[in-house]
Protein backbone atom coordinates (compact mmCIF):
# COMPACT_ATOMS: atom_id res chain seq x y z
CA UNK A 1 0.00 0.00 0.00
CA UNK A 2 1.33 3.35 -1.12
CA UNK A 3 1.44 6.93 1.06
CA UNK A 4 0.68 9.73 -0.81
CA UNK A 5 4.26 11.30 -0.78
CA UNK A 6 5.11 8.16 -1.75
CA UNK A 7 5.18 8.65 -5.79
CA UNK A 8 7.00 11.64 -5.10
CA UNK A 9 9.73 9.88 -3.31
CA UNK A 10 9.51 6.92 -6.14
CA UNK A 11 9.78 9.11 -8.84
CA UNK A 12 10.99 6.94 -11.81
CA UNK A 13 12.85 4.24 -9.81
CA UNK A 14 9.70 2.20 -9.08
CA UNK A 15 11.20 -0.26 -11.83
CA UNK A 16 14.27 -0.39 -9.69
CA UNK A 17 12.30 -1.01 -6.25
CA UNK A 18 10.39 -4.02 -7.78
CA UNK A 19 13.66 -5.35 -8.86
CA UNK A 20 14.73 -5.32 -5.17
CA UNK A 21 11.57 -6.43 -3.93
CA UNK A 22 11.63 -9.45 -6.22
CA UNK A 23 15.52 -9.81 -5.85
CA UNK A 24 14.78 -10.50 -2.12
CA UNK A 25 11.58 -12.74 -2.65
CA UNK A 26 13.49 -14.95 -5.06
CA UNK A 27 17.05 -15.56 -3.24
CA UNK A 28 16.07 -13.65 0.49
CA UNK A 29 19.51 -12.19 1.09
CA UNK A 30 21.91 -9.31 -1.13
CA UNK A 31 25.26 -9.06 -0.59
CA UNK A 32 27.40 -6.57 -1.29
CA UNK A 33 30.04 -7.13 -3.62
CA UNK A 34 32.64 -5.00 -4.34
CA UNK A 35 32.12 -1.48 -5.12
CA UNK A 36 29.48 -1.69 -8.12
CA UNK A 37 26.43 -0.03 -7.15
CA UNK A 38 23.51 -2.36 -8.86
CA UNK A 39 19.84 -1.25 -8.75
CA UNK A 40 19.45 -3.38 -6.14
CA UNK A 41 21.93 -2.16 -3.84
CA UNK A 42 20.77 1.83 -4.64
CA UNK A 43 17.09 0.95 -3.52
CA UNK A 44 18.21 -1.17 -0.51
CA UNK A 45 21.39 1.82 0.34
CA UNK A 46 18.60 4.24 0.13
CA UNK A 47 16.52 4.45 3.62
CA UNK A 48 13.26 6.05 2.01
CA UNK A 49 13.15 3.63 -0.35
CA UNK A 50 13.92 0.68 1.52
CA UNK A 51 11.11 1.60 3.76
CA UNK A 52 8.76 0.87 1.42
CA UNK A 53 10.54 -2.20 1.00
CA UNK A 54 10.26 -3.44 4.77
CA UNK A 55 6.53 -2.10 4.25
CA UNK A 56 6.05 -4.96 1.17
CA UNK A 57 7.28 -7.53 3.58
CA UNK A 58 5.75 -6.84 6.33
CA UNK A 59 2.21 -7.66 4.52
CA UNK A 60 3.34 -10.77 4.16
CA UNK A 61 4.68 -11.70 7.26
CA UNK A 62 8.51 -10.59 7.16
CA UNK A 63 11.13 -8.92 8.48
CA UNK A 64 13.34 -6.92 6.34
CA UNK A 65 16.55 -7.06 8.81
CA UNK A 66 20.26 -5.45 7.45
CA UNK A 67 23.62 -4.26 8.27
CA UNK A 68 24.99 -1.68 6.75
CA UNK A 69 28.54 -1.87 8.01
CA UNK A 70 28.36 -5.60 7.01
CA UNK A 71 26.64 -5.14 3.44
CA UNK A 72 23.93 -6.85 3.54
CA UNK A 73 20.07 -6.72 3.70
CA UNK A 74 17.94 -9.84 4.06
CA UNK A 75 14.00 -10.67 4.90
CA UNK A 76 13.49 -13.18 7.44
CA UNK A 77 10.02 -14.60 8.52
CA UNK A 78 7.85 -14.00 11.42
CA UNK A 79 7.41 -18.03 12.18
CA UNK A 80 4.44 -17.17 13.95
CA UNK A 81 2.74 -15.98 10.97
CA UNK A 82 4.25 -17.40 7.99
CA UNK A 83 3.97 -20.80 7.21
CA UNK A 84 8.05 -21.59 5.28
CA UNK A 85 9.19 -24.78 3.56
CA UNK A 86 10.90 -27.38 6.21
CA UNK A 87 14.44 -27.58 5.68
CA UNK A 88 15.42 -31.60 6.25
CA UNK A 89 17.20 -32.42 9.55
CA UNK A 90 20.98 -32.31 7.45
CA UNK A 91 20.12 -29.36 6.36
CA UNK A 92 18.80 -27.71 9.85
CA UNK A 93 22.65 -29.91 11.33
CA UNK A 94 24.95 -27.53 8.50
CA UNK A 95 23.37 -24.51 9.10
CA UNK A 96 24.05 -24.31 12.54
CA UNK A 97 27.54 -26.01 11.86
CA UNK A 98 27.89 -23.20 9.58
CA UNK A 99 27.34 -20.71 12.63
CA UNK A 100 29.10 -22.43 14.76
CA UNK A 101 31.70 -22.25 12.14
CA UNK A 102 31.59 -18.72 11.64
CA UNK A 103 31.82 -17.88 15.22
CA UNK A 104 34.87 -20.04 15.15
CA UNK A 105 36.40 -18.12 12.50
CA UNK A 106 35.47 -14.70 14.47
CA UNK A 107 37.06 -15.20 17.50
CA UNK A 108 40.63 -15.87 16.08
CA UNK A 109 40.10 -12.72 13.75
CA UNK A 110 39.48 -15.29 10.10
CA UNK A 111 36.45 -12.47 9.15
CA UNK A 112 37.10 -9.58 6.37
CA UNK A 113 35.92 -5.97 6.46
CA UNK A 114 32.33 -7.00 5.87
CA UNK A 115 32.99 -9.36 9.08
CA UNK A 116 32.46 -12.44 6.20
CA UNK A 117 34.39 -15.77 7.39
CA UNK A 118 36.86 -16.89 5.29
CA UNK A 119 37.69 -20.59 5.22
CA UNK A 120 38.20 -24.05 3.50
CA UNK A 121 35.45 -26.49 2.91
CA UNK A 122 38.21 -29.35 4.04
CA UNK A 123 38.38 -27.21 7.28
CA UNK A 124 34.83 -26.74 7.82
CA UNK A 125 34.66 -30.38 7.23
CA UNK A 126 37.52 -31.13 9.74
CA UNK A 127 35.48 -29.12 12.21
CA UNK A 128 32.37 -31.33 11.75
CA UNK A 129 33.97 -34.11 12.56
CA UNK A 130 35.63 -32.14 15.76
CA UNK A 131 32.56 -32.01 16.92
CA UNK A 132 31.10 -35.30 16.16
CA UNK A 133 33.98 -37.29 17.07
CA UNK A 134 32.78 -38.12 20.42
CA UNK A 135 29.66 -39.63 19.07
CA UNK A 136 28.73 -42.78 16.95
CA UNK A 137 30.96 -41.34 14.00
CA UNK A 138 30.65 -38.94 11.22
CA UNK A 139 27.45 -38.89 10.36
CA UNK A 140 27.70 -36.47 7.43
CA UNK A 141 29.67 -36.90 3.98
CA UNK A 142 32.34 -34.55 2.64
CA UNK A 143 30.41 -34.81 -1.11
CA UNK A 144 27.12 -34.30 0.42
CA UNK A 145 27.67 -30.94 2.40
CA UNK A 146 29.63 -29.66 -0.40
CA UNK A 147 26.51 -30.31 -2.55
CA UNK A 148 24.33 -28.57 -0.55
CA UNK A 149 26.63 -25.23 0.32
CA UNK A 150 26.84 -24.80 -3.62
CA UNK A 151 23.14 -25.25 -3.64
CA UNK A 152 20.73 -23.93 -0.93
CA UNK A 153 22.88 -22.17 0.50
CA UNK A 154 24.74 -20.23 -2.02
CA UNK A 155 21.67 -19.71 -3.87
CA UNK A 156 20.44 -17.94 -0.62
CA UNK A 157 23.86 -16.08 -0.75
CA UNK A 158 24.42 -17.77 2.98
CA UNK A 159 27.95 -18.89 1.51
CA UNK A 160 30.14 -18.29 -1.77
CA UNK A 161 32.18 -20.89 -3.04
CA UNK A 162 34.82 -20.47 -4.63
CA UNK A 163 36.54 -22.34 -7.57
CA UNK A 164 38.42 -26.12 -7.27
CA UNK A 165 41.68 -25.23 -6.14
CA UNK A 166 43.73 -28.16 -8.02
CA UNK A 167 46.85 -27.88 -5.74
CA UNK A 168 45.12 -28.14 -2.57
CA UNK A 169 42.40 -30.30 -3.90
CA UNK A 170 40.17 -27.65 -1.44
CA UNK A 171 37.66 -25.06 -1.97
CA UNK A 172 37.78 -21.46 -0.25
CA UNK A 173 34.25 -20.79 1.40
CA UNK A 174 32.84 -17.62 2.42
CA UNK A 175 30.24 -17.57 5.05
CA UNK A 176 28.01 -14.66 5.81
CA UNK A 177 27.73 -12.83 8.95
CA UNK A 178 23.57 -13.18 8.83
CA UNK A 179 24.06 -17.19 9.17
CA UNK A 180 23.91 -16.41 12.68
CA UNK A 181 20.38 -14.44 12.33
CA UNK A 182 19.27 -17.75 10.14
CA UNK A 183 20.53 -20.34 12.93
CA UNK A 184 19.65 -18.11 15.91
CA UNK A 185 22.22 -16.86 18.54
CA UNK A 186 20.53 -18.40 21.31
CA UNK A 187 20.20 -21.95 19.55
CA UNK A 188 23.59 -21.79 18.47
CA UNK A 189 24.22 -21.08 22.54
CA UNK A 190 22.45 -23.75 23.06
CA UNK A 191 24.25 -26.61 20.80
CA UNK A 192 27.59 -25.04 21.63
CA UNK A 193 26.60 -25.93 25.03
CA UNK A 194 25.05 -29.28 24.50
CA UNK A 195 28.33 -30.33 22.15
CA UNK A 196 30.74 -29.12 24.63
CA UNK A 197 29.28 -29.89 28.16
CA UNK A 198 26.68 -33.29 26.77
CA UNK A 199 28.52 -34.22 23.54
CA UNK A 200 27.75 -37.65 23.30
CA UNK A 201 24.64 -37.55 24.34
CA UNK A 202 23.60 -34.79 21.49
CA UNK A 203 25.54 -36.60 18.94
CA UNK A 204 24.06 -39.67 19.83
CA UNK A 205 19.79 -37.78 19.66
CA UNK A 206 21.07 -36.31 16.50
CA UNK A 207 22.14 -38.89 15.02
CA UNK A 208 19.23 -40.85 15.58
CA UNK A 209 17.12 -38.69 14.23
CA UNK A 210 18.99 -38.21 10.74
CA UNK A 211 19.08 -42.12 10.12
CA UNK A 212 15.27 -42.40 10.85
CA UNK A 213 15.26 -39.53 8.68
CA UNK A 214 16.98 -41.47 6.21
CA UNK A 215 15.81 -44.66 6.61
CA UNK A 216 11.96 -43.06 5.08
CA UNK A 217 14.11 -41.17 2.71
CA UNK A 218 15.04 -43.21 -0.57
CA UNK A 219 19.28 -42.28 -0.96
CA UNK A 220 18.76 -41.15 -4.86
CA UNK A 221 15.95 -38.75 -3.44
CA UNK A 222 17.49 -34.67 -3.32
CA UNK A 223 16.41 -33.05 0.06
CA UNK A 224 14.40 -30.04 0.26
Amino acid sequence: MLHENDATVIGDRLPDLRKAIHYLQHRQFFCIQGERASSVRRVLENPALRSMVARHFDFAGYDLEFNETEGWYGIVPRIEEVATPKMSPTQTLVLLFLALHWTKCMERGDLDLRANAITTLNEFWLDIEDRLARGQGPILKVEKILEMLKGDFSHKGIVSIGELDAESDDYEITIRPFVRLLAGEDIIVRVNKFLNVDERTTVQIVTERLREWEEMTPSTDEET
